[in-house]
C-alpha cells in the first residue's frame, strides 16, 4: 500500500491465539520474477546461508530490542576452509541487506556458504535474535531462508527433482560440525555415498551424482 511504497524493511507477525502456518512471496511489477519462502519460526543466534556467490543478496535482521554490535560474518568454501570474515553492527530491530563483496571485497570468486553469528568476539553476548534470507536471480528469482543451527537433519527429503530436458537439480548440503559427515543419497532405488568435510559443503548436480544422461 501507499504506506510502504518505496521503503524497505521487514515485517513481524504476531498471532493472537494458537498461531498458524504461512509463507510470503516476492515478485516484480511485471510478475516475470517471483519466489517465496516460509516464515522463519524463531530467531537464532547463528544463521547459515548455504549458497553464496558474488551475486547473492543477503538479508539479515536483528529482531531483538538490544544492539548486536559485533555480529560475525564468516565465509567458507566447499572444503570447509574459512576464506574471509568480518563483523557488522546491527541495531535493535534493524537489518542489513547487501552482497558478500560489500563486506569482504576480495571475495569476488566466492562459491560457498556464509554464517552470521551474534557472538562475533569473546566480549559479545550471544542472543537468539537473527532471522534472514538470501536471494539471487538466474533468469528467475530464488529465495532461501537462513537456516538455524537447530534445523540440522539426519534424514531429509527433496520432494521434487528434475534432470534433463533443459532442467537440472543441484544438491547443496552444509556440514556445520567439526567432523566429517558420511551421507547416503537415494534416487529411484539407486544409492550413492558422499563425505562432507568438517565445516564443508557438498555442491553437486543429481545428474552427475547418479550418472543420469
Amino acid at each position: 500500500g501507499t504506506g510502504i511504497v518505496g521503503r524497505s524493511g521487514w515485517v513481524e507477525l504476531t498471532a493472537s491465539d494458537t498461531g498458524g502456518n504461512g509463507f510470503f512471496l516476492v515478485f516484480d511489477n511485471a510478475l516475470t520474477n517471483s519466489d517465496g519462502g516460509a516464515f522463519p519460526v524463531a530467531p537464532s543466534r547463528r544463521l547459515v546461508f548455504p549458497h553464496v556467490d558474488r551475486d547473492t543478496v543477503l538479508h539479515i535482521v536483528n529482531t531483538g530490542n538490544q544492539s548486536n554490535p559485533a555480529t560475525a560474518v564468516l565465509a567458507y568454501n566447499n572444503t570447509g576452509v574459512p576464506v574471509g570474515g568480518t563483523t557488522i553492527s546491527l541495531g535493535p530491530k534493524a537489518g542489513w541487506t547487501g552482497r558478500i563483496t560489500d563486506l569482504l571485497p576480495s571475495l569476488t570468486a566466492l562459491d560457498g556458504y556464509v554464517v552470521f553469528d551474534t557472538q562475533g568476539d569473546i566480549f559479545s553476548t550471544s542472543s537468539d535474535t537473527l532471522v534472514g534470507m538470501q536471494s539471487y536471480q538466474r533468469g528467475d528469482a530464488a529465495i532461501v531462508i537462513g537456516q538455524r543451527d537447530s534445523e540440522v537433519v539426519t534424514t531429509g527429503y527433496a520432494v521434487h527433482v528434475a534432470a534433463g530436458g533443459g532442467y537440472t537439480t543441484r544438491l547443496k548440503l552444509v556440514n556445520p560440525a567439526a567432523v566429517p559427515q558420511q551421507l547416503v543419497l537415494t534416487l529411484n532405488g539407486a544409492n550413492v555415498q558422499r563425505t562432507i568435510p568438517p565445516s564443508g559443503r557438498l555442491d553437486e548436480s543429481l545428474a552427475q551424482m547418479f550418472n543420469i544422461s
